[in-house]
């Protein structure tokens, strides 16, 4: 794919898509996607004093892993106040979930049982953490709302701002215990296809992450307790934290 799009193109785009944090334009039959940082009101202002700082660490970040050979997408062009970037295909939160429905309709039973797809495109999804993590990064935020398909190769997108400290095996933990919980909100109550998934974490690089997060999140058990009252009736971020609990208590001695 070219790498080169001219500054008019790139100018033009940018006063279209003025104020917009993500947009995408088509040149050449190829499409992009164009991040810019917060618009300039003044709360955002005073909310995002460093978000082209925040932009700048981002684009740097993914081109030091687009150049380890991480999944994630070229960085195409870039200045001071955005970055450009190759498309990566659709979410898969929105690949799934139509797959999903299409099952569900054919076979009464699916709902229940889990989809064998789904489960493979997750699977991918939970060994490109692994190797995130395994080359020493975190994501920040891996929602599988931020994780792309395309051509069958997984990609994350939207990173949040890594600390190049001590910290990143922290930071690692809270990557992987944002991914359960991303599991459970939108696979739903489905404990052996999610077991599977993140066996595959464990064997493809972390083991080390999943053993600390298992140890961390012991401390907290007790808070499973309080989230009982809404494991069926909460919001949808609310009622995967019971499950979550759930989930690493059945690990307990694995």
């Amino acid at each position: 794919m070219s790498k080169f799009i001219p500054k008019k193109i790139i100018l033009d785009q940018l006063i279209k898509s003025k104020n917009k944090r993500i947009s995408f334009f088509h040149y050449k039959n190829q499409k992009f996607w164009l991040k810019q940082k917060e618009s300039s009101s003044y709360i955002k202002l005073l909310l995002n004093k460093n978000a082209s700082n925040r932009l700048m660490k981002e684009k740097i970040l993914l081109t030091k892993l687009g150049k380890l050979g991480m999944p994630v997408p070229d960085v195409i062009d870039f200045g001071e106040d955005y970055f450009i970037l190759s498309d990566v295909g659709d979410a898969i939160v929105n690949i799934i979930e139509p797959v999903n429905t299409f099952y569900s309709k054919i076979h009464p039973k699916f709902h229940k049982n889990g989809n064998p797809i789904k489960e493979k495109i997750l699977t991918k999804a939970s060994i490109g953490l692994a190797m995130l993590h395994k080359k020493g990064y975190s994501h920040g935020r891996p929602s599988i709302k931020d994780i792309c398909l395309k051509n069958n190769k997984i990609y994350f997108i939207d990173f949040e701002e890594n600390k190049n400290n001590g910290d990143i095996i922290n930071q690692q933990v809270r990557d992987l215990i944002i991914f359960i919980h991303s599991l459970y909100r939108f696979l739903g109550i489905r404990h052996k296809p999610i077991n599977r998934i993140i066996n595959a974490y464990r064997l493809n690089g972390g083991e080390k992450i999943w053993q600390i997060s298992k140890n961390k999140i012991q401390k907290w058990f007790w808070l499973r307790y309080f989230f009982i009252f809404f494991k069926n009736s909460g919001s949808k971020d609310v009622s995967p934290v019971y499950w979550v609990f759930n989930f690493f208590k059945s690990q307990k001695n694995l």
